[in-house]
């Protein structure tokens, strides 16, 4: 069967900090969707051979990266960058204790970094929806921007997926998701208590448009590959890496296989060409001095 690689554009911008505050809850967000800089214990292999279906020994440690989190979070300010591609906080994620998401009253970024025009795709208006979830034990996608008419809904094992934003006038990404399976929610749930509390706790809305799928793992790779996130590890908080997130390589611009512009919402590359993409990635990602996050970890409050 012919993999397909798709470019799925969300917003890169990050939540609110009040000027002045130096540290803050953000509580959970159900308007457009943010990135946040997050900072939590995860797995992460350092390489992946010259030959990538080789296998390398995975470690732990805290680690830093960029990703998706819409429930809340204790953000810690950072001094103003002088690269406006790097982080102007720290997340540390959280769990809500109760069930009922708290709307958070801070006012929304005027900012055209990120994919503004396409926010609208990424907004469940009802309950709060991280996608692509990262967190223990694995990597799920799940309602953003799929519709049962457009091709993110008939997603095949092996299918490569690499989340984007246009940040500085640059396109980058935070995570590369390889899909594994398509799931129910329910099945989903049973797999992964994190997920289930993440989403369900709050009254997440399972429409006949949304589709789970779990993405694979360096214990259950597809051709191959494996899900990823670009990430750095550190020891304590007081030396916590701040990094910009990762450029998609030229030549996957120059060569046509990705958008280097503000794109709308998704691009289907249908060159069959998903190995050369991923290990493309993960080469941009070693380069860049930082490692492959395999999973991240939450504790509840």
């Amino acid at each position: 069967m012919t993999s397909v690689t798709i470019q799925l554009m969300h917003p890169g911008v990050e939540p609110h900090i009040p000027s002045g505050v130096a540290n803050c809850k953000v509580e959970a967000n159900l308007k457009p969707h943010k990135r946040k800089f997050l900072c939590a214990s995860g797995d992460y292999v350092e390489s992946v051979g010259d030959n990538h279906l080789e296998s390398r020994p995975v470690k732990s440690s805290p680690l830093a990266f960029w990703g998706e989190w819409e429930q809340p979070s204790l953000a810690i300010a950072l001094p103003p960058p002088h690269n406006p591609s790097l982080p102007k906080a720290w997340h540390h994620p959280e769990l809500p204790s109760n069930a009922s998401p708290i709307i958070s009253s801070a006012p929304q970024s005027t900012s055209k970094t990120g994919c503004a025009s396409n926010e609208a795709d990424c907004v469940d208006s009802q309950e709060p929806n991280t996608d692509p979830f990262v967190f223990h034990p694995g990597f799920f996608y799940s309602c953003c921007k799929i519709k049962s008419t457009n091709m993110l809904s008939k997603l095949n094992s092996g299918d490569l997926v690499v989340f984007c934003s246009l940040v500085s006038g640059e396109m980058v990404f935070d995570t590369v998701f390889v899909v594994a399976e398509k799931l129910s929610l329910k099945d989903a749930h049973s797999k992964s208590s994190l997920f289930k509390a993440a989403v369900k706790r709050t009254g997440f809305k399972a429409s006949k448009d949304c589709e789970v799928y779990q993405g694979a793992t360096i214990d259950n790779k597809q051709n191959g590959m494996f899900s990823f996130f670009p990430a750095k590890p550190f020891t304590h908080e007081s030396q916590i890496p701040h990094f910009a997130r990762p450029k998609i390589p030229a030549k996957l611009i120059s060569n046509d296989y990705f958008s280097g512009g503000n794109l709308r919402s998704f691009k289907i590359i249908r060159k069959n060409s998903a190995a050369y993409i991923w290990k493309a990635l993960v080469e941009t990602t070693l380069k860049q001095n930082l490692v492959l996050g395999l999973s991240a970890c939450i504790k509840p409050d």
